[in-house]
């Protein structure tokens, strides 16, 4: 509502398909329009397969477009999900996939224990996803942090999407 509110045309994507969402399961290759602007505001850490949702978030950003990013920094938000970042996993994205990196840093919020990554990456050009890492190997090679528990977290997977 809030994008049409401002006159974007948008397209939201989520896994339970509420809210006008378009049901989509972000950790498998999606096949969508691509987009000028691709949000990442707390989906990527509770998607399964790491690959595909930031694979997914590649192909659907066009070539000159913005994907933001805003995810758990690592070593914060306990329990709150599956995976957790670092602005040297986007430093390392950005190298691979050659995006030019606008803003990458950790923010800080609701006290000590609450940090986000904040990453705002402009795709250059249309080019294969992460041509040099195999996506078993992904996670490990650009160092996302693995939730090493076995209690689950809440599972809510949302993206939103404008152009």
């Amino acid at each position: 509502e809030y994008f049409i509110s401002i006159g974007v045309k948008h397209d939201s994507f989520d896994w339970n398909g509420k809210d006008g969402a378009i049901k989509v399961d972000l950790a498998k290759p999606l096949k969508l329009e691509e987009y000028d602007i691709v949000t990442n505001l707390g989906t990527s850490e509770h998607v399964h397969n790491q690959y595909y949702v930031f694979n997914n978030i590649h192909n659907m950003c066009k070539a000159n477009g913005v994907m933001i990013h805003s995810v758990p920094f690592e070593n914060s938000w306990p329990k709150h999900c599956n995976f957790y970042y670092s602005v040297d996993f986007f430093k390392k994205l950005s190298e691979e996939c050659n995006y030019k990196i606008i803003l990458n840093e950790v923010d800080r919020i609701r006290g000590d224990q609450h940090e986000l990554v904040t990453a705002i990456l402009q795709k250059k050009e249309n080019s294969q996803f992460v041509p040099n890492i195999d996506e078993l190997d992904f996670v490990k090679e650009l160092g996302i942090i693995e939730r090493n528990d076995s209690s689950p977290s809440d599972n809510l997977s949302s993206h939103e999407l404008s152009n």
